[in-house]
């Protein structure tokens, strides 16, 4: 097995092993409050898919209402109602396909934490859990996923388009969710990057040597993401798994 599929596999099971290790060392507490942000996070989306709904539904029937006689009342209903389905499924569709970096920034301190604890139950890291190092965690977290979402859209655009060259279409699929689980392996292993005195180039050099590390660390949570409707809620919960597994892997991607 070459070094690529080896590291591959490496990040691809971490997430997994986290399992034991957060169950040996009784860290189950950090889901507590990913728990109630799944709840809020829910209450957020339902209310702005609502809102957002009505006021396309009212905007709609009054338009259409305007330009047809008064005797046209229902077709205005049918045009409101049709502008109100479309615009909850746009808002559902961007939890969708936001909702990775979603529950990455929503739980920012949360993941920190676990990466921490982890750092120093399992590999010894005697790290200064103090609010400012959370703040700074946080604010680091925040900078890369945002990075990341840019640098992802942006190819994600350019492999899109090349999708229109025909012999270039049937490997688009494949593309996009290497780049996916790439950049989100990214975002979450750079907690345990920062950790290890690596500032942002140095994070992102080790991304480059790495590619098949923080292929194999995002993949499941790509997937988990990417399910309708509940995929960005079961992501606040993941995204602790492969925290904790970047956290327990991380240093046999070391050079």
């Amino acid at each position: 097995m070459n070094n690529i599929a080896k590291s591959f596999i490496c990040g691809l099971t971490a997430p997994v092993r986290a399992v034991g290790v957060i169950g040996r060392h009784g860290l189950w507490h950090v889901f507590v409050l990913p728990l109630l942000l799944c709840f809020f996070l829910a209450a957020v989306f339902i209310n702005i898919a609502n809102i957002a709904g009505r006021e396309v539904y009212d905007i709609i029937g009054g338009y259409v209402s305007a330009c047809l006689d008064c005797q046209a009342a229902g077709w205005a209903s049918v045009a409101g109602w049709l502008g109100l389905l479309l615009t909850r499924l746009l808002v559902f569709a961007v939890g969708v396909f936001m909702g990775g970096y979603i529950a990455l920034i929503i739980t920012g301190p949360v993941l920190g934490y676990m990466s921490a604890l982890v750092a120093e139950r399992v590999n010894g890291y005697a790290d200064n859990m103090s609010l400012g190092r959370l703040l700074a965690d946080v604010g680091r977290g925040l900078l890369v996923a945002l990075r990341n979402m840019f640098m992802q859209a942006l190819l994600t655009v350019a492999v899109f388009v090349l999708g229109f060259v025909p012999f270039l279409a049937p490997f688009t699929p494949v593309a996009f969710a290497l780049l996916t689980a790439y950049y989100y392996g990214f975002s979450l292993a750079d907690y345990s990057l920062e950790r290890r005195q690596m500032n942002m180039r140095a994070s992102v050099r080790f991304a480059h040597r790495n590619r098949a590390y923080l292929i194999g660390l995002g993949s499941i949570f790509a997937l988990v993401v990417s399910l309708p409707l509940v995929g960005m809620y079961l992501g606040v919960f993941f995204a602790l798994f492969v925290v904790a597994g970047a956290e327990i892997s991380i240093d046999s991607q070391m050079d």
